[in-house]
């Protein structure tokens, strides 16, 4: 599977989830409503390998976890 795409309709805003699977690189597109908490579970083994707005996610703050 190269992509996929999810929406519903919240009472407040579309919940989006749609990700894309290159050659190179995995892009992941969400949209939350605000004040609400999302978990995202990226397949990376490092967290130096993860970008968010072209910054390495170990420069964010950001909870990673290894599983």
């Amino acid at each position: 599977m190269k992509n996929s795409y999810a929406s519903f309709e919240s009472p407040y805003v579309k919940i989006i989830s749609s990700w894309t699977n290159k050659k190179d690189a995995f892009i992941l597109v969400t949209n939350m409503p605000v004040n609400t908490t999302a978990i995202i579970v990226l397949p990376a083994n490092k967290q130096n390998k993860i970008i968010e707005d072209g910054i390495i996610l170990e420069n964010q703050n950001i909870n990673y976890q290894n599983n």
